[in-house]
């Protein structure tokens, strides 16, 4: 970390080396009282801790966690020191654990997702069951199938999938098949209304 990138609140010009961890002094640039203090773990490079380092020094700032460990680097989302233990590297940004699950069960961490609703299957299932069994239910599986086909286009695909190949071919036969099935219905509705069979 360049100790030039800290600055002053007030004219928010880089501070003078001396002023860090030193009580309140003054600003050489505006004289507005500042207090920058500083811990050392922000200025050591990562490969330079070792994994389970316990034994702190004084001045040291340890693991929120973990008092007995180092602090290594801090959470990009709340802040807290986190020890080599602790500190997860996910989307380029360095998490502590409370972060993951809160921003999980939020949906904000899109590369930890456990499972997608697979909308391609749901329209190719909806396509077939139109063709055994919608003459009774009104073709609405076909539309349900044409609606989902459309929305799996959109959505992004399974998470473990073989090709995407398959899954542009599964939604594009589902909805091949549900606006025959549909169109079919509509002309056997039309005839029976016309001709009143």
């Amino acid at each position: 970390m360049n100790l030039r990138a800290i600055q002053c609140i007030n004219c928010r010009q880089p501070l003078p080396d001396n002023s860090f961890n030193a009580g309140f002094k003054a600003c050489p640039n505006c004289g507005a009282t500042v207090q920058a203090r500083l811990y050392p773990a922000l200025f050591r490079e990562l490969s330079t801790i070792q994994a389970g380092q316990i034994d702190l020094v004084e001045g040291e700032s340890s693991c929120f966690y973990h008092e007995d460990k180092k602090a290594a680097v801090h959470c990009a989302h709340c802040g807290r020191f986190l020890c080599q233990l602790c500190d997860m590297l996910i989307e380029n940004r360095h998490l502590c654990p409370q972060c993951i699950l809160s921003q999980l069960s939020k949906g904000q961490l899109e590369t930890l997702q456990r499972g997608r609703f697979l909308y391609h299957n749901l329209a190719l299932s909806l396509a077939v069951l139109n063709w055994i069994v919608g003459w009774c239910m009104l073709g609405l599986p076909g539309m349900l199938a044409i609606f989902f086909g459309v929305r799996a286009w959109t959505a992004p695909p399974a998470i473990y999938q073989k090709t995407r190949l398959n899954h542009r071919l599964t939604v594009a036969v589902a909805v091949i098949l549900g606006i025959t099935s549909t169109a079919l219905w509509l002309i056997f509705a039309i005839y029976v209304l016309l001709y009143k069979v």
